[in-house]
């Protein structure tokens, strides 16, 4: 496996980790629908939360470089077609999650209500 490809499996357990460690209730990771697939879906303060998580040298300055509109869109989708099929009513949420490495050491930076959704 290549590389960014740990790396991005790395991060996505780290940020796993962090969340459980601040009381979110994690329920799925790497959830698919068709060809959309959620980081990590969570539970917290009664929000449905949907959690993308980017694996990163650095955090870039622009957002749309962070989480594309089409990502964003996607996203949004992935959590209307989750909500209908487990019946749930959440308020829902978009989290980003960065984790970035310097030398051995992993930095997270959390982005709680990264984008917004119409639902």
């Amino acid at each position: 496996m290549a590389k960014h490809n740990d790396f991005g499996i790395e991060a996505e357990k780290i940020a796993a980790d962090y969340l459980k460690a601040k009381n979110y209730n994690i329920i799925e990771k790497n959830w698919r629908v068709s060809r959309l697939e959620a980081d990590i879906i969570a539970i917290y303060n009664n929000f449905l939360i949907i959690i993308e998580v980017k694996a990163r040298k650095y955090i870039p300055d622009n957002f749309n470089e962070i989480v594309s509109i089409k990502k964003q869109k996607n996203l949004i989708n992935l959590a209307e077609k989750y909500l209908e099929q487990k019946d749930l009513d959440y308020e829902l949420r978009f989290d980003v999650i960065f984790v970035t490495k310097n030398n051995k050491k992993f930095n997270i930076n959390h982005i709680e209500n990264a984008f917004y959704s119409m639902l």
